[in-house]
């Protein structure tokens, strides 16, 4: 370790995972810990990264670093396959807070962050995150951690969320949160820290069970119990406050929002094809498939079946999907130039086919669809269609872009992408057959401490995180720091002001590749295809 800088407070940081700003606003007056942060420091949205999902965005709140910078995108390498790459604490290619802090000197403590499995070494311990697989309990550093803490103590649960009832799920959730809460406050007691970062997962994992079409029967009771388990959390954070002095800063924070429930669908590859850039194969094996996979489609969007999905089993939702997700065999691609693909219900994307496009070609079509796409956005009575249409360049920045697709759209809160052929461009959908709400772009933060300018009300990036936590210890960012230290937050002259000016090449610990077993990775992909991400 090199030596330490200058003297400077702790810092607190929670992760609330999936807090979206309109749910605070509306139950603000119910969360009493939360409203006071936010009254006594600075606080506002927090733009999250594109796609806003929990790996992407966690990554790049720790690290300061945009997705394509820490190695983090979580787009698939193949638009037509369902899985995606191993995902764990080696796949990260940066060094986040707990390595920057570590390395100046800093004693660090974290806890259920996203990709921290298998767990790493720090200068303090770490516990690892939901990504654990099931039935592992080799997931802390040191190892002899794991006998200090509550001995139920578990990173996820062992059973997939969509294929529980909801009192069973609940009182699982209630039970796990319980011994994380235990556990984390004996941490923040009775270990040493200078830096300390606990994301609660179950504040997300309720939200994708309970957030319902506020048209639907239950959705108002939905609402309370999800309601009911932040008012558990908040209190938790009021025990937390409690067992630290007043000279920490507490930064709280979710990586994202959690988005309403789509009611109008558009069929991006139709318009796709309208416009002369894609072509669907009308003959041959694939069209029978497509032509029933487009009315099964239909068929899932009726109000009855809506209705009664949540009783289908989750094998046979999956098979469903499956069956009806668009086929590669489905497009000619020697008559295609561009295909859209859904990532997650408000995140999309273009791609340009490369093998029929060179460079000069493909910048060119990306400039003439980008133009396409506003106009649709335009045209479109009722509100439009998207909240933002942006190239790759203007998302990602550092190593080979060339791999990641060309166009990336953002789905205003009303509309879902979908990606089949389905013979028409727009289509309502049926109260009862909307698919589950999922990420928004926008979460929150709340910055409170000594040095924090209170009341004030502002918007950052989610890569701003990182850089402010490291000005509130006195630390240089590290090399190809991509957010900015939010001084506005500061009182002037505290924390020093030359902290987060200087920039300082940092080791990433660990890295490289990890034997990933395929039981660990079907794990992981079921805990992703419970929450709806795949």
């Amino acid at each position: 370790m090199s030596e330490s800088p200058g003297q400077s407070g702790k810092v607190l940081v929670i992760g609330l995972d999936g807090l979206d700003p309109e749910f605070l606003e509306r139950h603000l007056g119910e969360l009493p810990v939360l409203r006071n942060l936010a009254e006594k420091g600075a606080s506002g949205r927090l733009r999250s990264t594109i796609p806003p999902f929990s790996l992407t965005a966690w990554t790049s709140a720790m690290s300061g670093m945009n997705p394509a910078r820490t190695g983090v995108t979580c787009l698939p390498a193949d638009d037509f396959s369902d899985s995606i790459p191993p995902l764990n604490s080696r796949t990260v290619k940066v060094p986040r807070l707990w390595d920057v802090a570590g390395q100046m000197g800093r004693k660090v403590g974290v806890v259920n962050v996203p990709l921290t499995y298998p767990p790493e070494p720090v200068n303090g311990f770490m516990i690892s995150c939901f990504l654990t697989p099931a039935g592992e309990t080799k997931f802390t550093y040191p190892a002899s951690l794991r006998e200090e803490i509550h001995p139920d103590y578990r990173p996820a649960f062992d059973f997939r969320q969509d294929t529980v009832a909801a009192d069973f799920f609940l009182d699982q959730l209630y039970r796990l949160t319980a011994n994380q809460f235990e556990s984390v406050e004996y941490l923040v007691r009775n270990k040493p820290w200078d830096l300390f970062l606990y994301v609660l997962s179950g504040t997300d994992w309720i939200q994708h069970y309970f957030v319902k079409d506020p048209g639907l029967p239950g959705a108002g009771e939905a609402e309370k119990i999800m309601v009911d388990y932040f008012r558990y959390a908040d209190a938790f954070l009021g025990r937390l406050l409690a067992a630290v002095d007043r000279s920490t800063t507490i930064v709280i924070l979710s990586d994202h929002g959690f988005g309403k429930v789509p009611s109008r669908y558009v069929y991006l590859n139709s318009w796709l094809e309208r416009e002369g850039y894609l072509s669907f194969r009308r003959s041959g094996s694939g069209t029978l498939k497509n032509f029933l996979a487009a009315h099964i489609r239909t068929l899932g969007k009726s109000r009855l079946l809506g209705l009664l999905k949540p009783r289908i089993p989750a094998r046979l939702r999956t098979g469903f999907h499956d069956f009806t997700r668009l086929r590669k065999e489905w497009i000619n691609w020697d008559k295609t130039r561009a295909h859209f693909y859904l990532f997650m219900h408000h995140t999309g994307y273009i791609r340009i086919n490369r093998e029929r496009c060179g460079p000069r070609e493909r910048e060119r079509l990306r400039g003439e669809i980008i133009a396409g796409l506003e106009r649709l956005d335009r045209s479109r009575p009722g509100g439009r269609i998207f909240s933002r249409i942006c190239s790759r360049e203007e998302i990602f920045r550092g190593g080979d872009l060339s791999s990641l697709p060309d166009i990336f759209l953002l789905f205003a809160p009303e509309w879902l992408g979908q990606a089949g052929d389905c013979g028409e461009i727009f289509q309502e959908i049926p109260l009862g057959g909307r698919p589950n709400a999922t990420h928004r772009i926008d979460g929150v933060f709340i910055l409170a401490g000594p040095d924090v300018v209170p009341g004030l009300k502002l918007d950052l990036e989610i890569t701003d995180i990182a850089p402010t936590v490291c000005r509130l210890l006195s630390l240089p960012l590290p090399e190809g720091t991509d957010g900015r230290v939010a001084r506005e937050c500061f009182s002037p002259g505290r924390p020093p002001a030359a902290a987060g000016t200087a920039f300082r090449r940092y080791e990433r610990p660990g890295g490289g590749e990890m034997e990933w077993k395929r039981e660990a990775q079907e794990d992981a992909l079921g805990k992703l295809r419970a929450l709806g991400y795949l």
